[in-house]
């Protein structure tokens, strides 16, 4: 009888992760923070539908954390002054992807989250056709390469 009441309590009181972090996600603190230095990443680099879709998994959550930390490597290697397609830029990216072992999947308009160099959306026509695109533009500030 008293065991299974301890387990009744223990299921009561036990707080799952994704709970803590939703938590955090509504009440950002320090004592979190030190608790649990990783919410800080998650907070800053994850929007909350791209957690759940790591099912609230911190293992999951820290890779993809750690492929948004990679992007401005990519952002660096990828850089030249103009306008890209969007096709063109999507293949840059699966390329700079593949070759970091960034797992997330390439999007052109994850060039907009860009905060190295100006960045405008863009149509122009290329041989009479309207393309969609990017005008890419100076670095915001020096940077060494």
């Amino acid at each position: 009888m008293w065991k299974d009441f301890d387990i009744e309590m223990a299921r009561a009181v036990t707080i799952s992760y994704e709970q803590l972090l939703k938590d955090y996600l509504d009440h950002p603190s320090e004592s979190y923070e030190q608790e649990y230095p990783e919410f800080k990443d998650f907070r800053r680099y994850l929007k909350e539908t791209e957690m759940n879709s790591c099912r609230w998994n911190k293992d999951k959550m820290m890779k993809m954390v750690e492929d948004y930390k990679k992007m401005n490597a990519v952002y660096k290697a990828i850089y030249r002054k103009g306008f890209i397609s969007s096709k063109d830029l999507k293949a840059l990216f699966t390329k700079e992807f593949k070759k970091r072992g960034i797992s997330i999947s390439p999007k052109a308009t994850q060039i907009m989250n860009c905060d190295l160099y100006e960045i405008k959306k863009s149509k122009v026509r290329i041989k009479g056709k309207l393309t969609d695109g990017y005008e890419i533009g100076d670095w915001k500030f020096k940077i060494e390469m």
